[in-house]
């Protein structure tokens, strides 16, 4: 199976991940895995991996309080870039 080659492929793997990046952008606030879950129909353990991927590849960030909740990384031009492509096609 070829691997990922550019950090779009890295960060965003499957249409669950996109869903997840969708929750968290439609969102002002952090929210908790379990939201995501809850929000998604996406296994809170499959919402674990997918959220570990994103944080790994600078997508999503993490509070530092508990319980902890993620956001999206707007600082990150891929992300920004992305949420524009989202809200153009109307996804978002």
């Amino acid at each position: 199976m070829p691997r990922p080659e550019h950090i779009v492929e890295k960060a965003l793997k499957t249409y669950q991940h996109i869903r997840v990046v969708k929750t968290l952008a439609s969102t002002t606030q952090p929210i908790s895995k379990y939201q995501i879950s809850k929000t998604t129909g996406i296994s809170p353990s499959t919402v674990s991996k997918i959220l570990s991927d994103l944080m790994t590849n600078d997508w999503t960030k993490e509070t530092t309080f508990k319980p902890v909740k993620y956001y999206l990384n707007q600082n990150n031009p891929a992300v920004r870039k992305f949420l524009e492509f989202l809200h153009e096609t109307s996804y978002l």
